[in-house]
C-alpha cells in the first residue's frame, strides 16, 4: 500500500508545476525518513539470553532445572549474582548439616532468538536513576517480549530507571 502511494508521489512529482512537485518530495523525503526510522526501530528489539542453572556432584540432583529468560545484557549480572548466592546457599546446608557437600552449581546464559515464548511468570524489578526507589512486580502469563521491555498495561514506569525482567516460561506438558 505504501509502495503504491510512494509510486503514486514520484509521479506527481515529476508531472506538475514547481510548488506541487515541492511538496511530493518533501513528503517523498518524510517517507523515507519514516521507513528508515521503522527498520531501525525493528532492529534495535531487546536481545534476549536463555539461562539454567546446571548442578554437578555426586549430590547433585538428577533432573535438570527450568530454564528461564533475562535481556542479554543482564547476562553477567545474572551470572555472577546467581552464582555467588547459589555457593553461600551450598555452603550455609554444608555447615547445617555439619559435613560437606559435593555438590556445586553453574548459572549457564547464552543468547538466543525464541521469541515465541509465553511467561508463565514475569519477574522485574526497577531501579530509579537516582538509586532511591526500586519496584518490584510480577505479571503472568504475558508473551516474552513484552516482560523483557516492559510492556503491560498495569506496570508503572519510572523515568530514566534501569528495569531487569526475569521471565519464567511455561513449561510443555510431557504428552505435547
Amino acid at each position: 500500500r505504501s509502495q503504491k502511494r510512494l509510486g503514486i508521489l514520484v509521479i506527481f512529482a515529476f508531472s506538475s508545476s514547481p510548488s506541487a512537485r515541492m511538496k511530493c518530495l518533501v513528503a517523498l523525503a518524510v517517507c523515507f525518513v519514516l521507513a528508515c526510522t521503522s527498520s531501525a526501530l525493528t532492529l534495535r528489539r531487546t536481545s534476549v539470553a536463555k539461562c539454567q542453572i546446571k548442578s554437578s556432584g555426586k549430590d547433585a540432583p538428577d533432573t535438570p532445572t527450568p530454564s528461564f529468560f533475562i535481556p542479554a545484557a543482564d547476562k553477567k549480572m545474572y551470572e555472577e549474582g546467581m552464582q555467588q548466592m547459589l555457593e553461600n546457599m551450598v555452603g550455609q546446608a554444608a555447615a547445617a548439616s555439619g559435613g560437606t557437600t559435593d555438590l556445586s552449581f553453574k548459572v549457564e546464559c547464552k543468547d538466543s532468538n525464541e521469541r515465541d515464548v509465553t511467561c508463565a511468570m514475569c519477574i522485574y524489578d526497577e531501579m530509579s536513576e537516582d538509586q532511591t526507589h526500586k519496584l518490584v512486580g510480577q505479571t503472568l502469563s504475558v508473551p516474552l517480549m513484552n516482560c523483557m521491555d516492559g510492556k503491560f498495561s498495569h506496570r508503572t514506569k519510572m523515568p530514566n530507571s534501569e528495569y531487569h525482567p526475569v521471565c519464567y516460561p511455561q513449561q510443555k506438558s510431557a504428552t505435547a
